[in-house]
């Protein structure tokens, strides 16, 4: 069932207002030690799967945490790098929590400087992995929840991976097997008449059926990909968005980080680029059909990610919003934020996060986020309706 949509002339202008509301919720941490992690999602049996960069060379992995802490490896050694921004960019995201998994393989280090400003090149040093900008399957013999030692993959097979000649069979120490395939290989750069090349970032996945959709946030594309084939096509390429601060050029890209399903719709959630202005992040509503996006929240600042709780049919259903930073160009950088929209205005409900990257709607309310540099797992409990 579709969640009923807060959207509001008065919406749209109040979001844009400062938060000042104290913080209504209380956290704790549940694990430490991650490695850059990024996208979480819960899987079947109430666990949590997480996607980490890492920061050595092929040091990307997937790990299930308990809701006590306990962690565990899935895969390991999978494609990464650090970018030229210093930033560790691996498995960026993942679907299907049977015995099917699509991992989405973000840029790395494909990525350099060009030899002017605002220009950019392909890495001329070689990239960590052929597998980079890609989407993967595994095909496991056991259930997500099941597979209790990992599945780890060498730089020989990345290599046959991308030959793509036969799948790459793995065994963990169980006796458990992965079948691994590349579905899609996504151009690591593409022409550009203003920075030279443009370098992919594939960032947000879902899929459905025969078809994977892909928040591409580096090439302000939304992506469609053909299972069966894996063809890709541009199901919708943003514009770029006016820059409202006199910081910066006057407009700045969209940066599309975040897909998901919406009914028969997707949210899109857009950041823009730097100067990251304060109220500049938005939300759209994105028709897969006619490529046509129309409002849905803006005024954010640094948006990452975004969920909603369904609280049954006599209660609308409660939207949270999470920002990466509420002040990135400052010294040092601002917070990141959680915001709960169960009333048009909204309300800021945690303004101390660190680095935040994605959150997943736990049983009982619960919403466990991701902070990226501390590399933990917290969780957060609303304590005001």
């Amino acid at each position: 069932m579709k969640p009923k949509t807060i959207l509001l002339t008065t919406a749209l202008m109040l979001a844009a207002l400062p938060l000042s509301w104290a913080q209504s919720s209380t956290s704790e941490v549940v694990a430490t030690g991650l490695l850059e992690p990024g996208r979480v999602r819960m899987t079947p049996r109430g666990n949590l799967l997480i996607a980490e960069s890492g920061r050595d060379k092929n040091s990307g992995r997937l790990s299930i945490v308990s809701t006590s802490g306990a962690r565990r490896s899935l895969l390991e050694g999978l494609p990464s790098g650090v970018s030229q921004q210093g930033e560790a960019s691996g498995p960026a995201d993942f679907a299907g929590m049977g015995r099917m998994l699509y991992v989405l393989i973000g840029a790395g280090d494909a990525e350099v400087a060009g030899p002017t400003p605002g220009t950019a090149g392909l890495n001329p040093r070689g990239v960590a992995s052929p597998l980079l900008s890609s989407l993967l399957v595994f095909r496991l013999s056991a259930e997500v929840d099941e597979v209790q030692t990992p599945f780890r993959l060498d730089p020989q097979q990345h290599r046959a991976i991308w030959d793509g000649t036969s799948p790459v069979m793995l065994r963990n120490e169980q006796g458990q097997t992965a079948e691994v395939e590349m579905v899609a290989d996504i151009a690591d750069v593409i022409p550009d008449p203003v920075s030279i090349w443009r370098a992919s970032n594939p960032y947000s996945l879902v899929v459905g059926g025969d078809t994977a959709w892909i928040a591409d946030a580096s090439l302000d594309a939304i992506l469609r990909v053909d299972l069966r084939g894996g063809r890709s096509r541009v199901a919708k390429r943003f514009g770029k968005v006016p820059n409202t601060i006199p910081v910066g050029p006057p407009v700045t890209d969209t940066v599309p980080n975040k897909i998901l399903p919406y009914g028969e719709e997707f949210l899109v959630v857009e950041m823009t680029g730097f100067p990251f202005a304060p109220g500049n992040g938005r939300i759209e509503i994105l028709d897969p059909r006619s490529g046509n996006t129309r409002p849905f929240l803006f005024g954010l600042t640094m948006p990452i990610d975004v969920a909603w709780q369904d609280r049954g049919a006599s209660q609308r259903a409660r939207f949270l919003t999470l920002e990466y930073s509420t002040a990135y160009l400052a010294q040092p950088a601002g917070p990141g934020r959680l915001t709960v929209y169960d009333t048009p205005e909204g309300r800021a409900v945690k303004s101390d996060l660190t680095t935040p990257s994605s959150m997943a709607m736990g049983p009982g309310g619960d919403i466990y986020i991701t902070e990226r540099v501390p590399g933990r797992l917290l969780r957060v409990r609303i304590t005001q309706p």
